[in-house]
């Protein structure tokens, strides 16, 4: 899965990525969260205008609709977010409920996590009129990340292969 900040390059990457699978003659799904399924447009439409309670309920069970779409002839699951962003994007204390809403649902053999500021965020995600953002919003989403990093590096086995987002997509495409 690759997770990170909006503006990170998690959907510029992914067809980079996808053409260097290929061409290893790997059979390759791309999905993402929300995805699409009917209850992935209704996150991306409504998103304001849902109760903060139900989020993480319509983000799980989005999470599991489109897993069921994956081809079974799938080798490579391309992911763009996964847990983790439904984790940082839904609040302070999201993560038992996520926990708890998420059992049975496999994880990532490997999450790719694209690294950038708050400010570069905000700077690329200004330009983004598909979806304008709150500065709180963010900045409270980038903390969150970031004590999702941080709680990472005490395991034994880490979760996150952080990579420099900031460099240019050529430099992150090369690190990933």
């Amino acid at each position: 899965a690759l997770e990170g900040i909006d503006g990170a390059g998690k959907t510029t990457l992914i067809p980079q990525l996808l053409e260097d699978l290929e061409a290893f003659g790997l059979r390759v799904a791309v999905v993402s969260s929300p995805g699409k399924t009917w209850t992935g447009r209704i996150l991306k439409g409504c998103m304001a205008k849902i109760d903060q309670d139900r989020k993480n309920t319509l983000f799980i069970y989005d999470i599991r609709r489109t897993g069921r779409m994956i081809p079974h002839s799938a080798d490579v699951v391309l992911w763009d977010r996964h847990l983790d962003s439904v984790v940082v994007s839904n609040g302070d204390g999201a993560e038992e409920e996520v926990k708890a809403l998420s059992a049975g649902i496999e994880r990532p053999n490997a999450i790719i996590f694209l690294n950038i500021p708050l400010e570069v965020s905000w700077e690329r995600e200004s330009r983004n009129s598909d979806h304008p953002l709150d500065l709180e919003w963010l900045r409270s989403k980038h903390r969150r990340y970031s004590e999702l990093l941080k709680a990472d590096e005490t395991r034994d086995q880490r979760r996150f292969i952080v990579v420099d987002g900031t460099k240019s997509l050529n430099d992150v495409h090369r690190a990933v």
